[in-house]
C-alpha cells in the first residue's frame, strides 16, 4: 500500500518545513496587523470586540490548518495509515489516478477527524508522526479553551454555554452559563503566545528524518522496494551527495543484470538523467516488464504520478 505514493515523498521534507515556516510567518504578520489596527484606528467598544474576535478566529484557524495540513501531507505519502482503504471504481475514475484518489481519502480522513474534539484531532495527527509523542498538556488545554471561546463568539455572541464548558475544562474562564466571555488585549496576547508555542510543539514532534526527507531518501526507498536492492545495495550503486542529490556509481552498478532487471535499472538511471550514457530502455519498457501488480510496477507507477529528477 505504501508503494502506491512512494515517489511523493520526494518533496515531503520541503512541504513540512514550508508548513511550519508559513504558519510562523502568518502568525508574525497577524501580530503586526493587530498592533497596527489598535494603534492607528479610533475604535468604539463594539468595533474593538469585532476586531478582537475576528483576529482570534484567525489565530485559531491558523493552528487548525497546520494540524490538518501536516496530517494530510503524511497520509498522502503513507496511505497504509488510512483506516478506510476501500475505493469504488467511480471514485477512482473521478480521481483520475491512484495518487489523486489517495489524496481524496486523506482529505476525507482529516475532515472526519476534525469533527471530533480538537485534542483528539491533535492526538490522531501527532500519532502519525510519533505514537509516543504528545503536545504539552498546558499548551493544548490553553489552545482548546481559546478555540472554545472562538466558537461561542461565532455561535452565541460570546456568551458561555454548556458546549463551551464541556470543551474548555479544565481552563474554562467562568462556569456561569449566559455570562459574557470578555476578550481584551491581555487575552489576545495570551492567544498569540499559545499559538506560537503550539506551532513549536508540533515542529518538535515531527522527526528530523521526515523534515529532511527529499529525493535521496525517496529514491532509496524506491530502490529498496525492488529486486535490484537484493543484488546491489543502494549505497553501493549510488553516491549520496545530500538530501536531494545522488549520482549513479557506475562501478557499484556493475552486475550480471538480466534483461528485465536492466529495464528496471534504466528506469532508475532515467530519473537521474534520461540521457544517461549506456541507458538502453525507456520507462515504458520497464513498465511493460514489471506490471503494477508487482512492487517494482507500483514504484514505477508512483513515479508516473509524481515524477522527480536529479
Amino acid at each position: 500500500m505504501q508503494l502506491l505514493t512512494v515517489a511523493r515523498r520526494a518533496d515531503f521534507g520541503y512541504s513540512l518545513r514550508s508548513r511550519f515556516d508559513n504558519a510562523r510567518n502568518r502568525l508574525s504578520s497577524g501580530v503586526s496587523y493587530s498592533k497596527a489596527v489598535r494603534a492607528a484606528a479610533t475604535l468604539d467598544k463594539s468595533q474593538i470586540e469585532f476586531h478582537e474576535f475576528t483576529y482570534l478566529a484567525g489565530l485559531v484557524s491558523l493552528a487548525e490548518a497546520l494540524v490538518a495540513d501536516i496530517g494530510s501531507d503524511f497520509l498522502v505519502r503513507y496511505p497504509g495509515h488510512l483506516k478506510d482503504k476501500n475505493v469504488s471504481l467511480d471514485g477512482l475514475a473521478e480521481g483520475g489516478s491512484i495518487g489523486a484518489t489517495v489524496e481524496s481519502l486523506a482529505s476525507k480522513t482529516i475532515n472526519d477527524w476534525s469533527y471530533g474534539p480538537f485534542p483528539v484531532l491533535v492526538k490522531q495527527v501527532v500519532s502519525l508522526f510519533d505514537k509516543k509523542a504528545v503536545v504539552s498538556p498546558d499548551v493544548l488545554d490553553q489552545l482548546t479553551e481559546i478555540k472554545a471561546t472562538r466558537d461561542v463568539y461565532v455561535h452565541g455572541g460570546g456568551r458561555i454555554n454548556k458546549v463551551y464548558l464541556s470543551k474548555a475544562r479544565p481552563l474554562a474562564r467562568s462556569d456561569k452559563v449566559g455570562a459574557k466571555l470578555e476578550l481584551g488585549q491581555p487575552y489576545i496576547e495570551k492567544a498569540e503566545t499559545c499559538v506560537n508555542r503550539f506551532i513549536a510543539e508540533l515542529e518538535r514532534i515531527v522527526p528530523d528524518e521526515l523534515k529532511h526527507m527529499g529525493r535521496t531518501a525517496t529514491l532509496r526507498a524506491m530502490w529498496n522496494a525492488t529486486v535490484l536492492s537484493t543484488m546491489v545495495p543502494f549505497e553501493t550503486g549510488w553516491t549520496i551527495v545530500d538530501d536531494n542529490m545522488v549520482r549513479p556509481n557506475d562501478e557499484g552498478l556493475v552486475w550480471a543484470w538480466s534483461g528485465s532487471e536492466q529495464m528496471l535499472l534504466d528506469f532508475f538511471l532515467g530519473i537521474y538523467s534520461e540521457d544517461y550514457p549506456g541507458r538502453k530502455y525507456d520507462v515504458m519498457s520497464a513498465l511493460r516488464r514489471w506490471p503494477a501488480t508487482t512492487n517494482e510496477g507500483k514504484v514505477i507507477m508512483s513515479w508516473f504520478d509524481s515524477p522527480f529528477w536529479f
